[in-house]
């Protein structure tokens, strides 16, 4: 047993290992106590700390009596002590012996040891032996052993809310004491966990949680905040023995308090929101959730809440609060979110036809189908890189500070609009005829950035596109369609099916813009991505798929960004005019060359209607050849046909002039097609408000009225029968069904000729009152009677027989005299050598009949000459010479008739005409 000397400081503590049959000697050495330094005037408690080195939390008592603290801790855990003594002119004195005594309800349960060090590393020594040190300053422990357990019961936290008193005493050597007091409620608490992690410490503790941002569904403009709560829950056990404290408790209270992160978190499921960055909650449990305006695109998104423990205790009439332990969590929502823009390059389109798909029927000719509408893909109509195309370009870009996996774009294009899936880019794009939907999948393109595209990088795709659907037409949308537009057939007319509703009717007050909304306007826009889920972006956020990441979607607003997607369909509209140049030869006997010029013209629509204007206010780049020359004309073609009494002289090129200037003007070159044509090389592209114009000389060979036609013809021929008919500029009384079938001039000519757009000039011929003998040439027969009028030779072959027929009329009032015919040979054919072979035939009764006349006057293998014959007026001569087919390929026999007594005919002399013949093998 010790017993205290006094005046001297205790020995140390000292630890020896005593071996078994070993002894050990220990020596303990006091050492004198200098005497205090000066009589201690005022002892005062300067910290009470945790073994950490921080503060306890401590009150001032409510207490008009006397000066005191109330501090708050916890069993089992050392409190430091530290006091200062101080004489009586404030310096500290040295020396002073420190006495502490403990005044408990039930006594025992607090330990006081001379001074402090952390985790009672120090000497376990009695709690006599405390001096100050030369700066007056001494400390000393205690230790709880005992409180009253919170383990869910109904006993209380503490014994009688009594505390544990303190009085801390310096003794003088005049037997005087100066004290000081405070007092400290002891918990039977753990520190605090996390969840289930141990703080491990009373104050202090951080902790870091990152967590994946979970959108609400597949969209990232907005989320499910529920989906996203994190749960902060402050743990707490009692320490002897170790039971979790059931919460809430009446001695227990808990805060949770938003450092970082006001305005885009808040907290949920707090019994007492005591403002929007602090919550008071009694069983320490919270979720903090993000904001409901927060989405992907407000990533990362952080916070820190500080989470604080106070115990509670009723001293007296005042209740007491403690913040005794606390923790802090960051946390941090991760994620990433992508943007799509779109655009196009080209804001006006031509429908580019053609005007019908053509199927063919057996005999050669193409046949009309019912359905107006280019495919969807594809089309054979369209070329890429044409005039006809525009290209969308769709760039999705990686807006946020984490990888996006997986990534997928698809466009789902309007019905009104084609794509060209090959010219796709990048490569591996697929789609779906079904739901006319473009795809670049991750899992088929094989660009690197689509299963992974990294913060700040971009993946851009482009695709070319076209107009399906014709403006100014119907759109048939029946229930056998299932109301598909993508499906419809546009029409000209009302379509004949009865589908229970108007839609494009043919009355006169049905009106430009029908109520029932089922017609295409003139023009009409169509834009990409205008309803929701059109044009999309799929991707893997957090991680790719099967690793934990959520599938997000990103929406292109089109409606929104119509101005940078917008595309507008347009159509020409042509006009074909045919003038006399001349016009002193009409009514002018036979003889005459009547000079026509032709012009076609594809007409800007804001001429007169005004309809495009606003079109090239906007994008005047579309109209004026800068960029291109809307509306184009499409493979635009000129054919003239010209009736029996007129004879073809000559025709000049078609030459096509740029209204803007922009473009060289060009020259197609014209063809003869005989007997009674002319057709001029098609032209490609023909743009808005370009002109062509050709100039064609015929001969007036008979008396009548007779007519001379031009026909403009194109693959994208769609306007009205004619315009401005009906009220309100009614687009859809179209002239698309055209039949197919004989020329409308000459029933032998041409006969695949499509109608199109017509011009003709009549002109009146009148019998001329000299002789007027009229060349023509009646083409290959099978025999040499001129009288059988129908056995034509369409196939010669080599080897064949066959027979040439030339026609020469006498069409004025006198007796032509001295009428001579010769004919010349090349090529693969011969003449018959023998005169006999070679007749001539003469018809008094305007060639209902013959009779033959005479016979050749030479003949040679090339080359057969008749004698001169006096030819009555009316009368009517027919030359026929007999011919053999001498090898595969092209003859040409050319004729001409002579006669001695011409008048006015005489510039045009000699008449002449050629035949051409194509040998078959």
């Amino acid at each position: 047993m010790f017993v205290r000397v006094q005046n001297f400081r205790d020995p140390p503590v000292a630890t020896v290992e005593i071996k078994n049959g070993s002894s050990a000697k220990v020596t303990l050495v006091y050492e004198q106590q200098a005497p205090p330094s000066a009589p201690v005037a005022k002892l005062e408690v300067i910290a009470v700390r945790d073994a950490a080195g921080g503060d306890l939390p401590s009150n001032k008592e409510v207490n008009d009596n006397k000066n005191v603290n109330l501090y708050a801790s916890q069993t089992e855990e050392p409190v430091c002590v530290s006091v200062r003594a101080t004489d009586a002119g404030g310096a500290p004195v040295a020396n002073a012996s420190i006495v502490v005594n403990v005044s408990e309800l039930f006594g025992n349960n607090v330990a006081i040891l001379r001074g402090c060090a952390k985790g009672l590393a120090s000497s376990m020594a009695f709690r006599d032996g405390i001096f100050t040190d030369p700066n007056g300053q001494g400390s000393f422990t205690l230790y709880a052993t005992r409180g009253t357990s919170p383990s869910g019961f109904d006993s209380e936290l503490l014994l009688f809310d009594e505390p544990v008193k303190v009085v801390v005493g310096a003794e003088n050597s005049d037997n005087t004491t100066r004290l000081s007091e405070f007092k400290v409620f002891f918990y039977n608490i753990s520190h605090l966990y996390f969840g289930n992690i141990p703080t491990k410490q009373r104050t202090g503790a951080t902790f870091t949680e990152q967590n994946l941002f979970k959108p609400l569904g597949d969209r990232i403009d907005r989320n499910n905040p529920a989906d996203n709560d994190f749960l902060i829950r402050a743990g707490l056990y009692t320490k002897q023995p170790q039971t979790a404290v059931r919460l809430p408790s009446g001695s227990l209270d808990f805060t949770f308090e938003l450092l970082d992160g006001a305005g885009k978190v808040n907290f949920v499921n707090c019994d007492n929101l005591m403002k929007p960055t602090l919550c008071e909650d009694a069983d320490g449990s919270v979720d903090l959730q993000p904001n409901e305006s927060l989405g992907l695109r407000d990533l990362p998104l952080s916070a820190r809440v500080k989470v604080t423990l106070w115990v509670v205790a009723r001293y007296g009439e005042t209740e007491y609060r403690w913040p005794l332990k606390d923790f802090t969590v960051n946390k941090t929502w991760i994620g990433t979110y992508l943007t799509i823009s779109k655009t196009v390059d080209h804001h006006v389109l031509t429908w580019a036809g053609p005007e019908h798909h053509l199927n063919v029927l057996s005999d050669g000719r193409p046949k009309n189908r019912q359905d107006y509408t280019l495919d969807a893909a594809n089309d054979p109509a369209v070329a890429p890189g044409s005039v006809f195309t525009a290209t969308y370009t769709i760039t999705i870009t990686n807006a946020g500070t984490a990888p996006a996996y997986n990534v997928t774009l698809a466009d789902a294009l309007p019905a009104e609009i084609g794509v060209l899936t090959g010219t796709a880019n990048p490569a591996g794009a697929t789609y779906d005829a079904t739901n006319h939907v473009i795809t670049w999948n991750w899992q088929n393109t094989p660009d690197p950035r689509f299963d992974e595209l990294a913060p700040g990088q971009s993946i851009t795709g482009t695709v070319q596109v076209y107009v399906r659907q014709k403006p100014g037409f119907c759109w048939d949308d029946t229930p056998a369609l299932g109301n598909d537009l993508q499906k419809a057939q546009t029409y000209q007319i009302k379509p004949l099916v009865n589908v229970g509703r108007s839609q494009c009717g043919d009355t006169v007050d049905s009106g430009y813009d029908d109520p029932s909304g089922t017609r295409y306007n003139d023009p009409y826009k169509t834009i990409d991505g205008y309803f929701q889920q059109d044009v999309t972006s799929t991707w893997y956020t957090g991680a790719p798929l099967g690793k934990g990441g959520f599938q997000v979607k990103v929406d292109f607003n089109g409606a929104v960004n119509e101005k940078d997607v917008v595309i507008w369909a347009v159509r020409p509209r042509f006009a074909i005019t045919k003038d006399l140049v001349d016009k002193s030869v009409d009514g002018l006997d036979v003889g005459h060359n009547p000079v026509y010029d032709i012009t076609i013209r594809n007409i800007p629509l804001d001429t007169g209607t005004g309809r495009y204007a606003f079109l090239k206010t906007a994008y005047p780049n579309e109209f004026d050849g800068t960029t291109r020359d809307n509306p184009y004309g499409r493979n635009v073609s000129l054919t003239d046909v010209m009736d029996n009494g007129l004879d073809f002289i000559s025709s000049g090129p078609l030459r096509v002039s740029d209204d803007e200037g922009v473009t060289a003007s060009a020259d197609y070159a014209s063809s003869w097609m005989p007997d009674k044509g002319i057709i001029w090389k098609v032209i490609p592209l023909l743009g808005g408000g370009d002109t062509g114009t050709a100039r064609i000389s015929l001969r007036t060979n008979l008396p009548g009225l007779w007519s001379n036609c031009g026909f403009l013809d194109a693959d994208n021929l769609n306007q009205p029968f004619l315009d401005g008919f009906y009220p309100g500029g009614v687009d859809w009384r179209q002239i698309e069904l055209r039949p197919w079938g004989p020329a409308p001039l000459q029933s032998d000519l041409m006969p695949d000729l499509r109608y199109g757009l017509r011009s003709c000039y009549t002109i009146r011929v009148v019998a001329p009152t000299q002789p007027w003998i009229h060349l023509d040439s009646y083409s290959e027969f099978t025999n040499a009677n001129a009288n059988d009028k129908t056995a034509l030779a369409f196939n010669v072959k080599n080897g064949d027989t066959f027979y040439y027929r030339w026609s020469v009329s006498n069409v004025g009032s006198k007796t032509a005299t001295g009428v001579s015919f010769k004919t010349d040979l090349s090529g693969t054919a011969s003449f018959s050598s023998n005169i006999l072979d070679h007749t001539v035939w003469i018809s008094t009764d305007g060639g209902n009949t013959f009779a033959p006349l005479g016979v050749a006057a030479t003949a040679s293998a090339s080359s057969v000459t008749f004698g001169a014959l006096n030819v009555a007026s009316g009368a009517q001569l027919v030359y026929i010479v007999k011919t053999s087919a001498t090898g595969a390929g092209n003859a040409s026999a050319t004729s001409t008739v002579t006669y001695t007594n011409p008048e006015d005919q005489s510039p045009t002399l000699p008449l002449q005409t050629k035949e051409d013949t194509v040998v078959q093998p």
